[in-house]
């Protein structure tokens, strides 16, 4: 827990209005942990179903084994597999939804995005509710100041001005604190980051990156990309993310194709659950 001094001015309308922002999130996060639960009990249901359907239809044929590959197997066991890492995000964003929260303009109009380590749309409005930290919109947040930016996406080059920057902290589904940022991460973030214990230092990670690092973070996937660095300068946290990215961006092109090779044992021991963390099991 941070030693930093987080308190919070309730009486200040801003506060108020983001803390019943986050109950509405918590509470919709809710509901859709549920929905998703009974998802799962249908899906588990249906594949005992099948799969006891399958051992009765051919028990008394020897020459179709029952490990032959099923196609209506595999998908029902895909739909089962998806269920569930949706629902370990779903507990993921209960403790800590978002980090940032962004208000920009492209146009005409203001919109605002909160941005989290995963995306959650409430599908029964289509209404993107947390966007993903690796969404090339995210990158808004991280670009470290306030004014016109260009950003990518699939669609090619967009323009966007960044009206305010926020950031939290947000712990057991509490708000515990709140801060306007115009040009960096302000010192309460880093602190709150710096006094966690190692692995959770590499979890909170997304809340602190500069705009640099994310610039590293983004690079094309085309080519060769090195980054170079004395020892303990974050060199192993970014690469780990930019794979977080790579994988979330590409997925169908990179799915099972990213290998990390690391000197030794304990290295890897070390950065072995912070992939997992960031919703990549696949690596």
């Amino acid at each position: 827990m941070s030693k930093t001094n987080l308190e919070l001015d309730l009486t200040r309308p801003e506060v108020q209005a983001e803390v019943q922002h986050l109950e509405n999130v918590i509470n919709r996060l809710s509901q859709t942990i549920m929905d998703l639960a009974g998802q799962k009990k249908n899906l588990t249901e249906h594949l005992v179903d099948y799969r006891k359907q399958m051992i009765e239809e051919n028990k008394f044929d020897e020459d179709k084994p029952l490990d032959a590959f099923d196609h209506e197997m595999f998908a029902r066991e895909e739909s089962y597999k998806s269920v569930l890492r949706r629902i370990n995000e779903m507990q993921d964003l209960m403790d800590s939804p978002y980090f940032g929260k962004i208000t920009f303009s492209e146009g005409e109009g203001e919109e605002e995005i909160y941005v989290g380590k995963f995306g959650y749309i409430d599908e029964k409005l289509y209404e993107p509710i947390i966007i993903d930290w690796r969404a090339p919109i995210a990158t808004l947040f991280y670009h470290g100041g306030l004014g016109q930016v260009i950003y990518e996406s699939p669609a090619g080059e967009n323009k966007a001005d960044i009206l305010a920057r926020r950031q939290f902290i947000i712990k057991a589904s509490k708000l515990l604190g709140m801060f306007d940022s115009e040009v960096e991460i302000r010192d309460e973030i880093l602190q709150y980051v710096l006094s966690s214990n190692a692995g959770e230092k590499l979890k909170d990670i997304i809340m602190t990156i500069q705009h640099e690092q994310d610039e590293i973070i983004r690079h094309r996937p085309e080519g060769v990309a090195v980054v170079n660095g004395v020892a303990g300068s974050g060199k192993t946290t970014i690469a780990l993310h930019r794979v977080a990215w790579l994988l979330y961006n590409y997925r169908k092109k990179l799915e099972d194709k990213v290998l990390i090779l690391g000197p030794n044992n304990i290295f890897m021991e070390y950065i072995s659950q912070v992939l997992p963390t960031l919703g990549e099991t696949s690596v």
